[in-house]
């Protein structure tokens, strides 16, 4: 099966003193080819010797318009595999580099790894997207047109709430996803540097009694105190985390009234620790 260029648009580099030989190193004048290049000499040379036919037309119509002059966004992605997710159309792309890969005779095989340049790429991709949508929203015409076409329309979920068994199976998934040391280390990565969302803003006291009152007769067990004591220790021993404390504290003054009712505290915890004292004596006695 053979398909033609002029049916989904042409598949050409962006000049001639940019293409890239499979196997061959480019000249030392020019500069090293970005991945999308690499991908598209692969992908070329692969249509010349006729390897592509390995993959069916489907495919080579997805990989024709991921490679494409335009950047392609998601949703055109989606519409030509008929697949309805991102990652399962990243994984058609991946699996049909592969296999063409595989067909290719060991001369012609590149030697850079072709999978991590198509996800590269296609991360690329989104991210140009992605910020180009970011550029469309600074324009106030584009918003005011957004704007306009979105009055009267309702979020989905306004007004309703999900069942008490839908909430139980979304706290587990997300319990199980936070176990993942991969999800975590993603997150948290994904999370540096960003300002915590209520940066700058301030709880009404209608906010701050509603949380007082559902945190009111809760207690933690002595295991939970014990890691989150453990826990506490541990970031007081980093000493970026003390220089970022001592900043934040500096210049600040407590009200009179906040002293007084952490000198209570303190009082309190006193006592209690000297009657935990006093009941232990009692009972080695």
């Amino acid at each position: 099966m053979n398909i033609e260029r002029g049916s989904f648009g042409p598949l050409e580099m962006a000049s001639s003193e940019t293409r890239v030989s499979i196997g061959t190193n480019p000249s030392p004048e020019l500069p090293p080819p970005t991945g999308r290049e690499k991908l598209l000499a692969f992908w070329k040379r692969a249509e010349e010797l006729g390897i592509t036919k390995v993959l069916n037309e489907r495919k080579q119509r997805v990989i024709i318009a991921f490679l494409g002059p335009d950047i392609p966004s998601l949703n055109d992605l989606r519409a030509t595999s008929g697949i309805t997710t991102g990652e399962g159309v990243r994984q058609l792309i991946i699996r049909s580099v592969k296999r063409v890969f595989k067909a290719l005779p060991d001369e012609e095989k590149p030697n850079y790894d072709l999978e991590e340049l198509t996800h590269q790429e296609f991360k690329y991709s989104k991210d140009r997207l992605s910020r180009a949508l970011k550029r469309k929203w600074q324009d106030p015409v584009y918003r005011k047109r957004m704007d306009e076409i979105r009055k009267g329309h309702l979020p989905p979920m306004k007004g309703k709430h999900h069942s008490p068994e839908t909430r139980a199976k979304m706290r587990k998934v997300s319990k199980e996803r936070w176990q993942d040391p991969d999800y975590k280390k993603k997150m948290s990565k994904i999370r540096k540097g960003r300002p915590s969302p209520l940066k700058g803003r301030q709880r009404s006291p209608e906010t701050r009694a509603k949380i007082s009152e559902s945190h009111k007769g809760k207690k933690y067990s002595l295991e939970t105190r014990a890691k989150m004591s453990e826990a506490h220790k541990e970031r007081w021993q980093n000493p970026e985390y003390r220089d970022l404390m001592r900043k934040a504290l500096k210049g600040k003054k407590r009200s009179s009234e906040i002293r007084a009712k952490m000198k209570e505290a303190q009082r309190r915890r006193r006592q209690r620790e000297k009657e935990n004292l006093k009941a232990n004596n009692t009972r080695q006695d």
